[in-house]
């Protein structure tokens, strides 16, 4: 499952807490605009980028899969 840019940049607008739980893959741009959204489930991810990451850390509450984990907590610490 995917989403694209737009539907990224609307979901981005949503105050408390998004669960995007059926999304595989996501895009460094799409990573930046969730990064806004204050709890996030995004626990079907596969993989992400560094840059992904380093988006996605700003959420105050990330859920995610478990291997991927460390990548957002390498980013939460700088």
């Amino acid at each position: 499952t995917s989403i694209n840019d737009q539907q990224a940049e609307r979901l981005s607008n949503v105050e408390y807490r998004l669960s995007l739980r059926g999304l595989t893959s996501i895009t460094d741009k799409q990573a930046e605009r969730l990064g806004k959204v204050k709890h996030l489930d995004l626990d079907g991810l596969t993989s992400l980028s560094d840059k992904q990451a380093q988006h996605l850390s700003k959420a105050k509450a990330l859920r995610l899969a478990e291997h991927l984990q460390p990548l957002i907590d390498k980013y939460k610490k700088q």
